[in-house]
Order: C-alpha cells, then sequence, then structure tokens
C-alpha cells in the first residue's frame, strides 16, 4: 500500500499534460494569428504599391501636360512647380510602399 501516493503522482501528471496540450494550443493558435497579420499586411502592402504606381504614372502625365502648356504660355509657374511637387509626392509615397512590401515579405 502506497497511501494514495501514485494516485497523486498520476493525477499530478495528468494535469502536467493538460496544461502542456493547452499551452501547445496557445502556441499554435499564436503562431496562426502572427502568420495571417503578416499575410494581411502584404496584401496592403501590395495594394499600396499598386495605388503609388497609378498616382505617379498620373503624376508624370499631369507634369508633362503642364510643362507644355507652361512652354507655350498658357501655364503659370506656379502651376509647373505644383505638378513638380505633385510628382515627387507620388514617388516617395510609391518608394515607401516598395519599403513596406519589402518588410512584410
Amino acid at each position: 500500500f502506497s497511501g494514495g501516493i501514485r494516485f497523486k503522482e498520476v493525477e499530478k501528471a495528468k494535469t502536467v499534460k493538460s496544461r502542456t496540450l493547452e499551452m501547445k494550443e496557445q502556441v499554435k493558435k499564436g503562431i496562426m494569428f502572427e502568420v495571417s497579420r503578416a499575410y494581411y499586411f502584404l496584401l496592403e502592402a501590395k495594394r499600396r504599391i499598386e495605388l503609388a504606381e497609378s498616382s505617379r504614372k498620373s503624376a508624370e502625365e499631369a507634369l508633362r501636360i503642364v510643362e507644355k502648356r507652361y512652354k507655350n504660355g498658357i501655364s503659370t509657374i506656379t502651376e509647373l512647380l505644383d505638378a513638380q511637387t505633385f510628382l515627387n509626392k507620388a514617388r516617395t509615397e510609391y518608394v515607401s510602399a516598395l519599403a513596406d512590401y519589402k518588410k512584410a515579405v
């Protein structure tokens, strides 16, 4: 007769096993969450690149038009500078989107 020592050891082992399984499940859920989050950041970064590229192309075309108009005396220097500023901003946003994408990958 062991006085219930064996029973207590078995119960303790069951408790440890149960806690270990719970911890394993929590870690698994945490990993799944992080993977999902990383995937959605990647999708968002890709979308930002597409939008920034479209904006950059539009700004390039707008500048081209304003430059022609300025050369023909139709646009003012202010309009030309605004178009250049808009293009610089669009280029900066594009580079930023690329950097975010590279971080996400």
